[in-house]
């Protein structure tokens, strides 16, 4: 099927993507001397393709890079992908011209070692290293957090989200109607962003795919929208979703200050009466995720795990839902809370000083009670610049139901 040609947007990198066939890339994200192989993934390989088909790697032509050798130019002719499936399609920018597999294979290999050396972020990206470990996915373009200021202006292109659960009690469907965002679809968490209690899955699992773009499309919510969200607790609830979206590749932020510092049109009544839309499920990726066998190992290990909860839950000291008190033993607490001051996100540099204990780990783990959350310290450590942390979504409450799993009390992890 032809691929319309968009330059810069998603499908025309996820098209590159797939149509390039699966290839091993000789890479160190470290920056140093390329010296293992990484096998790569459609995920991986649209990473590359980005920076491919994007006009700001022109200077990898440039004389004494290792990309002038001919392979890249800089002249207008497009990536033409080779004829595996039977055909040959042009996408992409103009940035160069491939002939065959092989010369493709060479040309990306080139191009992520490039952009390993040159992008740090990128290269931790690399879950694991310098263990071999499948790479993360192509970032989503929107930055994690917005302002107020940010959604005013971009209002008419995105989706706002009114996300509330019935956790805290009340009723956030009637808050909905109450006020919201003019616009704003509700979201309950209990229904559309989590299973029913299971265990050591814990109280929220994550629904399946097929159920989570059932609940979207819904609302009218396809794959390709960009998806703000906020709630009435400084993004507890809201937090959610926006990382359910991110790890799958969407675009998706947590709108900063949620409604009360929002001041554009508001509305009240039921949500947006949006047609459905057809949803295409993406599987939940594997390494944004962990389970507890993947806690104990990363903690044995030396890895960083995050307790998200308010510290005398951590301590041990009250525990107001699940059956016993304590945490983690060897996680630290970093309580989700603490990164807000009066409602608002911390600026950047306060949030990295408050995760600078992560700097020892570029692959740390977060959970909280129920995985909810735990994905507001996800955000807002990627908000920071670092790579994701993976989040156990059965956290404490998991954890916690296997009479097996030892259990740590007090201020220390244990």
């Amino acid at each position: 099927m032809a691929q319309k040609n968009v330059p810069g947007s998603r499908r025309t990198y996820a098209a590159l993507a797939t149509s390039l066939p699966t290839v091993k890339l000789r890479l160190d994200p470290r920056g140093a001397a390329p010296h293992r192989w990484i096998e790569t993934n459609p995920a991986a390989m649209a990473r590359v393709a980005v920076r491919l088909t994007n006009p700001v790697i022109a200077d990898a032509g440039t004389p004494g890079s290792s990309m002038s050798s001919g392979r890249v130019s800089p002249a207008a002719h497009r990536v033409s992908t080779p004829r595996a499936a039977g055909s040959s399609t042009s996408i992409g920018e103009p940035v160069g011209t491939y002939p065959n597999t092989s010369t493709i294979t060479s040309v990306v290999a080139d191009v992520a070692t490039q952009i390993v050396r040159r992008d740090r972020k990128s290269a931790s990206s690399v879950r694991g290293w310098p263990h071999d470990q499948p790479t993360r996915e192509a970032a989503p373009m929107i930055e994690p957090i917005v302002s107020p200021q940010w959604l005013a202006s971009n209002l008419d292109a995105v989706v706002v989200c009114d996300v509330g659960s019935t956790m805290t009690g009340g009723d956030p469907a009637a808050a909905h109607r109450a006020r919201h965002i003019a616009g704003a679809r509700f979201v309950l968490l209990d229904d559309a962003l989590a299973d029913p209690p299971a265990g050591d899955a814990g109280r929220h699992p994550l629904p399946s795919p097929e159920r989570f773009a059932a609940a979207l499309g819904a609302l009218g919510i396809g794959n390709d929208a960009t998806v703000i969200a906020y709630d009435d607790r400084g993004g507890a609830f809201a937090g959610r979703l926006v990382w359910m979206l991110r790890i799958i590749g969407q675009d998706a932020a947590l709108l900063d200050g949620g409604l009360s510092a929002w001041a554009g049109p508001v509305g009240q009544g039921g949500t947006s009466h949006e047609a459905p839309v057809d949803r295409s499920p993406a599987p939940w990726p594997d390494d944004a995720l962990a389970d507890a066998d993947a806690v104990a190992t990363h903690l044995a290990r030396g890895g960083v795990v995050v307790d998200s909860r308010e510290a005398p839950r951590y301590r041990g000291e009250t525990e107001p839902i699940d059956a016993v008190a304590g945490h983690v033993p060897g996680a630290v607490n970093l309580p989700f809370a603490d990164n807000l001051e009066n409602g608002r996100f911390r600026s950047a540099d306060e949030l990295t000083r408050r995760f600078a204990e992560l700097g020892r780990d570029p692959d740390p783990i977060v959970y909280c009670g129920s995985g909810v959350t735990a994905c507001h310290n996800a955000v807002a450590i990627e908000h920071t610049g670092r790579p994701r942390p993976r989040v156990y979504v059965g956290s404490w409450s998991g954890w916690s139901s296997d009479p097996d799993r030892p259990v740590a009390v007090g201020p220390e992890p244990g």
